[in-house]
């Protein structure tokens, strides 16, 4: 089955304006792939440490999850959200919600995960210099 997942980045360093992803992702794909993806959707490289966790907001760590678990394993969050932290020193935070109840067959010759919305422009990881 395939979840639809909104990728918003609520905070970084050098975020200055909306970043948003809506993307499709097999719910038989580990919480590692949905990080690379996310990484290489907004154009991150892959040299920092990195973790998943559910809370009311970014700020709040209810669950932490573990590298191996399944998309599916992870919904439905009653009441939380999941959130993805990348680079601790610069803290780019990703609020990551499910956005259809009712979850998609997979579609032949399709790959997953797929971007299938953009809003904003990549953040510059490092800044201006």
């Amino acid at each position: 089955m395939i979840y639809t997942l909104k990728i918003n980045c609520v905070a970084g360093r050098f975020l200055e304006g909306e970043w948003i992803r809506i993307i499709e992702i097999s719910g038989d794909s580990g919480i590692f792939t949905l990080g690379n993806f996310i990484r290489r959707t907004i154009g991150f490289d892959d040299d920092h440490l990195s973790d998943f966790y559910a809370g009311r907001n970014y700020h709040n760590r209810k669950i932490e999850f573990d590298v191996d678990v399944k998309i599916k394993e992870i919904y439905p969050l009653p009441r939380l959200k999941l959130y993805y932290y990348y680079d601790y020193g610069d803290s780019w935070i990703f609020e990551i919600t499910k956005t259809r109840k009712k979850l998609k067959d997979e579609e032949i010759d399709v790959v997953y995960p797929r971007v299938v919305e953009v809003i904003g422009e990549n953040p510059n990881q490092y800044g201006s210099y």
